[in-house]
């Protein structure tokens, strides 16, 4: 991992800044949110990259790793800056691999995984209605003459 005066120097000493190099960590941020809708506390971590991927198992255990009593896992999504035009939120409809392509090593510190994880709502409680089926003969409301 850089410091921050490494990376300052970087930037202060680059002839070019068009060359895309490969991320070694990237930045997971985990947001709780309560059973009203408000950010109730958020957390960044940073993950290692192997071979420009974080694997479906390696999410898996960022999620179980990072949960808390009465959340539960909702949504994951990612931000992935390569160069100064181009920019994109993804969000996925289930948990998959992200890959993180090579990108302008100013932009390694904005690239990240989002992880959204909301309270479990006691209060609600879903019940369906009940639907019975018996072997009685049905009840006619017209006589027979």
């Amino acid at each position: 991992m850089d410091s921050w005066i490494e990376r300052e120097k970087r930037l202060l000493n680059a002839t070019t800044l068009d060359i895309e190099e490969h991320m070694t960590h990237v930045k997971v941020h985990l947001y709780y949110i309560n059973a009203n809708n408000e950010l109730e506390t958020q957390k960044t971590i940073k993950h290692e990259i192997i071979n420009n991927k974080i694997s479906e198992p390696e999410i898996y255990k960022i999620i179980e790793t990072n949960k808390i009593p009465n959340y539960m896992f909702v949504e994951m999504s990612s931000f992935i800056v390569q160069r100064f035009e181009d920019g994109q939120f993804k969000t996925y409809p289930m948990v998959t691999g992200v890959e993180f392509p090579p990108a302008l090593f100013i932009y390694h510190g904005i690239n990240s995984l989002i992880l959204l994880y909301k309270q479990k709502s006691l209060l609600k409680s879903k019940t369906g209605k009940r639907v019975r089926f018996s072997d009685l003969p049905a009840k006619h409301t017209r006589r027979k003459v």
